[in-house]
């Protein structure tokens, strides 16, 4: 345990690539954690095994900006694993996020080999998260991709209790 209290070294991960036998991961550069640096920044991670790639977003809100989407579309994809736009709060996220959104997984769709988008986080909150985005389920059915929640991709039944708070808790 002793060794894990203290690391023989810390290496930050911004923009790097790193080998693990046949295994390759890649950090993006810090992007911004949701629509602006108001949240800080997080990195996305692409793992390449040779065969497959994956890509997990970390909290990019949908990829609402330019720079969100071009790691993932530059790492094309196989399997992507995304949080999505904030559907249940259109006050703080609005329309033209939502609009940027939806370009930005259209774009993925058509410009990678992806063939599986877990869609889920903020989409979770919402019990009509798949109507608010259905251009996508288009866009993925044309193009013979896979759009699913973390749920479903689990083999799981959607329960979506964060959307369903007040019901559950009264408050």
């Amino acid at each position: 345990m002793k060794e894990l209290n203290n690391p023989p070294k810390i290496e930050f991960a911004d923009s790097k690539t790193f080998e693990f036998g046949e295994i390759q991961i890649t950090f993006s550069k810090p992007v911004f954690h949701g629509k602006d640096s108001r949240l800080g920044y997080v990195l996305e991670v692409c793992v390449d095994d040779g065969k497959n790639r994956f890509v997990y977003t970390s909290d990019v809100e949908g990829a609402t900006h330019d720079d969100q989407i071009a790691f993932i579309i530059e790492s094309d994809p196989d399997l992507v694993f995304m949080d999505g736009p904030m559907t249940y709060q259109p006050r703080i996220f609005g329309s033209k996020l939502l609009e940027k959104s939806i370009e930005s997984i259209s774009r993925l769709i058509e410009g990678t080999r992806v063939k599986e988008i877990i869609l889920d986080h903020h989409l979770a909150r919402d019990l009509k998260w798949r109507t608010k985005i259905d251009q996508i389920f288009k866009k993925a059915e044309e193009h013979g991709v896979k759009v699913k929640s973390a749920a479903e991709f689990g083999g799981l039944k959607e329960e979506l209790l964060e959307a369903k708070r007040k019901e559950l808790y009264g408050h």
